[in-house]
């Protein structure tokens, strides 16, 4: 199902962007709270971030169960 989604993303479809978005956003957000100890630089990071995944993401090589820091390894 997630690579179905990320192929979707992949191809342009921002619904499936959208959801995968709010998949990894908390987690995004938790980090990088952590990291920048403010949470209004949390949010401009996470949402910079996700502009440039958007951008970028036609680029990216989709992982298989066997890559390291694939989902669900």
């Amino acid at each position: 199902m997630h690579n179905e989604v990320v192929d979707r993303a992949k191809r342009g479809d921002e619904e499936a962007f959208d959801a995968l978005a709010r998949q990894v956003g908390d987690r995004c957000m938790a980090i990088a709270s952590r990291i920048l100890r403010d949470v209004d630089l949390a949010e401009d990071a996470v949402q910079a971030a996700l502009i440039v995944a958007w951008r970028e993401l036609r680029t990216l090589a989709t992982p298989t169960a066997s890559s390291p820091g694939s989902i669900g390894s």
